[in-house]
């Protein structure tokens, strides 16, 4: 089928046409960068506009800051390019494209950039928007449909090939399309394969140096071809140019259907299985020629089985090719060719070397858009940044420049999951309201016999025999409202049947307050970078204490601090702290200070131990439960008579 480069050298016009932007024309080289921007012709503009226009100025945010703002900006470039509902999401292993079950169009975008920081602020916001345009495309263009169907008849050993060559030839189709359909977002391409340019570059090779073997060769130049050209190098073209020269063939005109991706990407294949079948060839002819019928060793190259063991005939399907040459049915050494199995054991075990390995990654990590640096990412891996950033009504307290401190979230929580609870715990909301009452309650009064006031006629009898007193006065003291604010340990030590009854208590106590008037309900949970808002100032979902789950960490005075700050923003009543833990504090020192500084705030401080009495090592006063019958009486001893004392009465 291919001419050998050593008897038949390209020539430098031929080499040039492989060099060259030999796709049918579809993109234009300029520094770097091929995008395709309309039917009217093919450009490369800057897409600084558009990003200033989607995000504005981005100077001075902090990563989760910048990630936020972008994500909003992504959203836009998706709904511009996907006709029905669908949301961004970013964070993860890579960037990919789905569908939930409603039938909503879910993007997904890697993040590992936004971590680098020789990539400046405006740069990663058009990697991200890029990365959502691209996987936007995919929602609109790709038919995931007929992959399964494409895929049924490829041999095991060499599916996961096939599906990577389609992936490769699949991501320049819908990028040439969206330039075509919406030639101003598909120039947010442009920052997004600058970036990965170098970097998958890098990666297909190994100090510099391009691989040795012969099929992840051929690979890693089939990456830089199609996607990243302008690093193609004239060496590479030069080893691999038979192949390449085929694979041009096969690629021109470029296939703008879904179907013709897929037979492009057959086409591809049968030229992957003839450089094999080649090798096996090349290695039985050097074994002949050293040693006759001598069996060949194992590990080399090609995975050849000796020609003294029986092997099948047969074509390679390689019949679909331009220029097929009729090699008959014999090797160069005089032997049958390799059979079927033959081929596909010698490509099996060139991909899973170190050099096949590598460079399958390395196309892997084009497909996805990520290196999967965000896994161990201090800021971008990060659970709860994460979810800070996916939550359009999650807050962020700073806790000054870089890394935000705390995560703020709101759940919805779960209605089934808070009413089980209040099923084992409504027979104690009685005894409940009981211990938290005070006697925030407004009074009445009536003095009578002052000497000036509301005059009382029937003490006018008492007025002939001198006395002036006869007049009354009615009037009435208005008390201050109080709080109630219970703060849920969520580490992970507090998994299972502690956060169970954690969650019981803090339902107990929010249905024992609704009882009492005046007495406000403040409750939040905590983990290492989140704080999770279940009841704040009356304004969050009745049932998000059937949303708390045990995660990690446990900085109780960091949480201790932040809710006292919260709850000074909406009252100045005097405040029952209940933090009910396991008493792990990852900051008992930090923990104490905090519960003498609230004490001088207007607060009483208590901890609950839940099935651990470490709890007074850190707290002034404390409590334990180890089972939530006797919750309602440990706390009603502890708390007796402590709000009436802070309560403000005042003679209205």
């Amino acid at each position: 089928m291919f001419d050998s480069a050593h008897n038949n050298p390209p020539t430098d016009s031929q080499i040039q046409v492989l060099m060259s932007d030999w796709l049918g024309n579809l993109r234009l080289k300029d520094e770097g960068n091929y995008t395709h921007s309309g039917k009217g012709g093919i450009k490369r503009t800057d897409s600084t506009d558009l990003k200033d226009y989607l995000v504005g100025d981005v100077t001075g945010l902090d990563n989760l800051e910048l990630i936020k703002h972008a994500r909003g900006a992504a959203k836009q470039v998706v709904n511009a390019v996907v006709a029905g509902p669908a949301d961004v999401l970013v964070g993860g292993q890579g960037s990919y494209q789905a569908q939930d079950e409603q039938g909503k169009t879910i993007i997904n975008i890697a993040t590992d950039y936004f971590d680098d920081n020789t990539v400046a602020p405006k740069k990663k916001v058009g990697i991200m928007l890029g990365l959502a345009a691209h996987e936007a495309a995919h929602a609109v263009y790709t038919d995931n449909t007929l992959s399964e169907k494409a895929l049924k008849k490829e041999p095991e050993q060499t599916k996961q090939l096939k599906h990577t060559i389609w992936n490769i030839i699949e991501d320049e189709r819908i990028e040439y399309l969206l330039g075509d359909d919406r030639p101003g977002l598909a120039e947010t391409l442009g920052d997004t394969k600058e970036h990965f340019f170098k970097k998958v570059s890098r990666d297909l090779r190994k100090e510099g140096k391009l691989p040795t073997e012969p099929i992840p060769k051929l690979l890693s130049a089939l990456t830089q071809a199609v996607r990243y050209p302008s690093e193609l190098t004239r060496e590479e073209v030069v080893e691999n140019f038979d192949q390449m020269d085929a694979i041009r063939k096969a690629l021109t005109p470029y296939p703008l259907t879904p179907e013709g991706a897929w037979k492009a990407a057959d086409r591809v294949m049968d030229i992957v299985r003839k450089l094999a079948e080649d090798e096996i060839e090349k290695q039985d002819q050097q074994q002949g020629a050293g040693g006759g019928q001598q069996q060949p060793q194992q590990g080399q190259q090609g995975g050849s089985q000796g020609q003294n063991q029986s092997q099948q005939g047969g074509q390679t399907g390689s019949g679909q090719q331009e220029n097929k040459q009729d090699q008959g049915n014999s090797s160069p050494s005089g032997g049958k060719k390799p059979s079927k199995k033959q081929v596909l054991d010698a490509i099996q075990k060139a991909l899973s070397t170190e050099e096949g390995k590598r460079v399958m990654n390395a196309i892997k990590k084009d497909e996805q858009k990520s290196s999967g640096r965000n896994v161990s990412s201090s800021v971008c891996g990060n659970s709860s940044a994460m979810q800070y950033v996916n939550d359009d009504s999650a807050e962020c307290e700073s806790g000054g420049p870089g890394s935000p401190k705390t995560f703020v979230f709101k759940p919805r929580g779960s209605a089934d999951s808070y009413n089980r609870s209040l099923m084992n715990v409504r027979r104690y909301i009685p005894a409940m309201s009981k211990a938290l009452a005070c006697k925030s309650r407004d009074s009445h009064y009536v003095l009578h016999g002052l000497p000036a006031g509301k005059l009382n006629t029937y003490k006018l009898v008492a007025l002939k025999s001198g006395n002036t007193n006869i007049f009354d006065k009615k009037g009435s003291v208005v008390c201050s409202s109080a709080s109630v604010c219970m703060l849920i340990d969520e580490s992970g030590s507090m998994a299972g049947e502690k956060l169970r009854k954690a969650r019981e208590a803090a339902i107990l106590v929010n249905e024992s307050i609704a009882r009492i008037k005046n007495v406000n309900f403040y409750c939040y949970g905590f983990t290492s970078r989140r704080l999770t808002v279940f009841s704040e100032n009356g304004k969050t979902s009745k049932w998000a204490l059937g949303g708390t789950e045990a995660v990690s960490g446990t900085p109780t005075g960091d949480a201790m601090e932040m809710a006292g700050k919260r709850i000074r923003r909406f009252t100045s009543d005097p405040v029952l702290m209940l933090v009910l833990t396991d008493g792990a504090a990852d900051d008992s020192r930090w923990v104490m200070e905090q519960d003498k500084r609230l004490r001088g705030d207007g607060f009483i401080v208590i901890g609950v131990g839940i099935q651990s009495s470490y709890v007074s090592v850190s707290f002034k006063e404390s409590i334990v439960v180890n089972d939530i019958s006797s919750f309602p009486v440990d706390l009603g001893k502890i708390t007796k008579g402590k709000l009436d004392k802070m309560l403000v009465r005042q003679d209205a």
